[in-house]
C-alpha cells in the first residue's frame, strides 16, 4: 500500500516544474504585452502624434525617475514569489504540492524502505530533485546532503546516475548553493559504474566550460609543494577524499575503458585549452604530479601525459613547465614519482631557452640522478635535443656527464 501510494505521488510530482514555468510564462506575457503596447504607441502608422505624445512623455518621465526599472523589478519579484508559493508558501497558502514536499523528503530519508524497494528510491529521488529545482528554500543543506549521500552510496547505478544529472541542473539553477559541494561533484568521476562516470564527465564539462564552476586542484603547502598524502576533510557534514575531488580525476577519464567517456574527456581538455591563456598550463604540473602518485599501468600514465602536454603549444609555457616540474623533485622522496616527473620532462618540446632552464634547475633534481630509471629519461632529453653539444653541458660536473651521457 505504501509503495502504491508513494508511486502515485511521485507520478504527480513529475509535473511540478511545469507549474512554475506556467506562472513564469504568464508574467512574461504581461511584460511582453506592455512592451508591445509602448512600441505601437511610438510607431503609430496613422500619425496620431498628439494621441501618443502624452504616453510617450509619461514614459520618458518614468524612465527618468527610474519607475520603469521598478516595474521590471516588480515583475521579477512576482516571478520569484510564484516559485516560492509552490512549495514554501505560508501554512494557509500552501497548495497540495507544498504539503507533499516534506513527505517526499522524509520518505527519501527512509533508507530501509529505499533499499527494500529500489524502484521506489529511483522515483522518489527524481521527485525530490524536481522539487529542489523549484525552490531555493527547499534546496536546503539538509536535502543537498541527502542528495549527495544517495549519489555516492545508492546500490543501483541508475539512481546514482540520475542524481549526478540532477546535480548539474541544480548547479545551473542555484550555483551559490552548490558551490560548497564542488568536491563531491568531482568525486562522481570515481564511480565504478560507466553510466555514472559518463554523466559526471558531461555535467562537469558543461559547468566548467561555461564558467559555472571553477577548476578544482589539490591543495598546496606554504612552499608551493603538492601534498601527495591522502587528506580528508568534513565538507558540509560528509567525509570527502580530496584526492578524488579534483580535476586530476577528469584526466584519468582520458584512458577510461569506455570510448564515450575517454572521447568526452578529450573534448573537455581540448576546449579548456582554448580559453584565455590556456588554463591547462596552470594546473598541468598538479595533475601530472598527482597522476604519478597513482597506481596506473605505465602505458596508461604515458598516454595521459602525452595527451595533456600536447595541448601546450607556446615555447614560453614549455619553459615554465620545466621549472615547475623540476621543483617537484624536491617535494617527494618517492622514486616512482621521480620517474613520473622525469618522464614528463622528457615529453616536452624544449627550445634552447628550455634547455638552459633545465640546466639552471640542476640543484633541484641532482639528488634523483642516483636512480637509473630516472637517469634514462634525462638521457632521452639529451639525445633528443642533441644537448651534449651545448656549451651549458660542458659546465656540468664530469661525473654527471658520464652518468647521463
Amino acid at each position: 500500500m505504501q509503495r502504491q501510494t508513494f508511486g502515485v505521488l511521485v507520478l504527480f510530482c513529475f509535473n511540478f516544474p511545469f507549474l512554475g514555468a506556467t506562472r513564469n510564462r504568464k508574467i512574461q506575457r504581461q511584460k511582453k504585452k506592455k512592451e508591445t503596447s509602448t512600441s505601437e504607441q511610438q510607431n503609430d502608422p496613422n500619425g496620431h502624434a498628439e494621441a501618443s505624445a502624452a504616453p510617450n512623455k509619461e514614459n520618458a518621465i518614468n524612465r527618468g525617475l527610474g519607475l520603469a526599472d521598478s516595474d521590471d523589478a516588480r515583475l521579477d519579484s512576482l516571478s520569484e514569489q510564484a516559485e516560492k508559493d509552490i512549495i514554501s508558501g505560508g501554512s494557509t497558502d500552501k497548495n497540495l504540492i507544498g504539503l507533499c514536499a516534506p513527505l517526499v523528503a522524509k520518505l527519501c530519508r527512509n533508507f530501509g524502505s529505499m533499499q527494500q524497494y529500489p524502484e521506489l528510491q529511483a522515483a522518489g529521488m527524481l521527485a525530490l530533485c524536481k522539487l529542489m529545482l523549484i525552490d531555493a528554500n527547499f534546496c536546503s543543506e539538509a536535502n543537498l546532503q541527502l542528495l549527495f549521500t544517495v549519489a555516492e552510496n545508492a546500490p543501483r547505478e541508475t539512481v546514482r546516475s540520475n542524481c549526478t544529472i540532477a546535480l548539474g541542473d541544480l548547479s545551473v539553477r542555484f550555483p551559490n548553493l552548490l558551490e560548497p559541494w564542488k568536491e563531491n561533484m568531482y568525486a562522481r568521476l570515481c564511480d565504478p559504474a560507466i553510466s555514472v562516470r559518463k554523466n559526471a564527465v558531461l555535467v562537469l564539462s558543461h559547468l566548467i566550460l561555461n564558467d559555472m564552476m571553477k577548476v578544482l586542484i589539490l591543495a598546496k603547502d606554504t612552499f608551493g609543494t603538492l601534498l601527495f598524502r591522502r587528506k580528508y576533510q568534513v565538507t558540509r557534514g560528509m567525509l570527502v577524499d580530496q584526492a578524488k575531488g579534483c580535476i586530476n580525476e577528469m584526466a584519468v577519464q582520458l584512458e577510461d575503458v569506455d570510448d564515450r567517456i575517454s572521447n568526452s574527456a578529450k573534448f573537455f581538455f581540448h576546449e579548456l585549452s582554448k580559453k584565455g591563456s590556456n588554463p591547462v598550463y596552470n594546473f598541468l604540473p598538479d595533475i601530472l604530479s598527482r597522476l604519478s602518485n597513482q597506481n596506473f599501468a605505465e602505458q596508461t600514465f604515458c598516454s595521459i601525459v602525452q595527451f595533456l602536454i600536447g595541448l601546450i603549444k607556446k615555447d614560453k609555457q614549455m619553459e615554465g613547465l620545466v621549472e615547475k616540474l623540476c621543483n617537484r623533485f624536491c617535494g617527494t622522496i618517492d622514486v616512482k614519482q621521480w620517474e613520473g616527473i622525469a618522464y614528463c620532462l622528457s615529453q616536452l618540446s624544449l627550445t634552447e631557452k628550455g634547455i638552459n632552464k633545465l640546466f639552471e634547475s640542476f640543484e633541484s633534481y641532482e639528488h634523483v640522478l642516483s636512480e637509473e630509471s630516472v637517469v634514462s629519461h634525462f638521457r632521452a632529453i639529451i639525445n633528443k635535443k642533441n644537448f651534449a653539444h651545448s656549451h651549458k653541458w660542458q659546465r656540468w660536473p664530469s661525473g654527471v656527464r658520464r652518468l647521463m651521457g
